[in-house]
């Protein structure tokens, strides 16, 4: 009954939230005429309050820890994070501080108005499939950097579905670090899958929590230090997994074995 009704304050809140989004998108419009650093900031200020709304809407209890390791300078940093749920962005989004745009798979750059405010907010969409867009969107990124605005990238590159562990790393995106030579932060968070995936299509106010690493410093990592950057990553957020993720671990589908056929032997018998 509770799940039901998170849903349905979810939903509700969504479809409003849409609808003034494009009366605020004209407003947005036109302020940009005068300021773009304005309309940035309207994008950024609309994006927060929507998302902050939406996960205490599901009843999720947050902890983080290690929120010294955030920023206090408002330096741009690589925040790299293990990818369990959508709700990775929703509740990550609100814990980062200053503007932080988000590396998105690219079929959410096909989505009406959730583009353009993913776009406002300097999100970069990766075709997975496409290496030449995938250089390019690197180089945008480190665009985005060097203006001043922290990354958000999953590299495992898409959501994990087993709870407690992680998929391989592609170390392709933490070249955004390397080529501004700004910190990498580490980032685990636990128990997402259970406030809407594991539920769907209904909301679960789970018990999260965010785990902030110290920030790495690529500047000064030698360059096999700076190669090993994904391993590194990884191991801190299996660490906090292995510490923190409070859900069972789903088992892995096993391989379906081949029955054996018993050949039966035809005894010969000689004359």
């Amino acid at each position: 009954m509770l799940q039901t009704l998170h849903s349905f304050l979810v939903l509700l809140f969504a479809i409003v939230y849409l609808i003034l989004g494009i009366v605020y998108m004209l407003i947005q419009v036109i302020v940009g005429l005068f300021s773009k650093k304005a309309k940035e900031h309207m994008a950024y200020g609309y994006m927060h309050l929507g998302l902050w709304c939406v996960w205490h809407l599901t009843g999720v209890k947050l902890t983080v820890i290690g929120k010294e390791n955030l920023p206090k300078d408002g330096h741009p940093v690589l925040y790299v994070c293990n990818h369990r749920s959508i709700f990775d962005v929703i509740i990550g989004m609100t814990v980062y501080p200053g503007q932080v745009g988000v590396v998105a798979k690219d079929s959410l750059g096909k989505i009406p108005l959730l583009s353009y405010w993913m776009k406002q907010i300097n999100c970069l969409f990766l075709d997975r499939q496409d290496i030449k867009a995938g250089i390019q969107m690197i180089n945008d990124a480190v665009e985005l950097v060097k203006q001043g605005h922290s990354m958000l990238i999953f590299p495992e590159g898409t959501r994990n579905h087993n709870e407690g562990t992680l998929l391989p790393m592609h170390g392709g995106s933490f070249k955004i670090a390397i080529k501004t030579g700004g910190p990498v932060v580490p980032v685990c968070i636990t128990n997402t899958g259970d406030v809407f995936e594991d539920h769907f299509p209904k909301c679960h106010g789970a018990k999260v929590t965010m785990i902030i690493g110290e920030p790495i410093d690529t500047a000064t990592l030698p360059v096999k230090e700076r190669k090993n950057l994904p391993t590194r990553c990884a191991a801190f957020m299996q660490q906090c997994l292995d510490q923190y993720d409070i859900l069972p671990k789903k088992p892995l589908p096993e391989e379906p074995v081949a029955e054996k056929k018993e050949v039966k032997k035809e005894e010969s018998h000689e004359g």
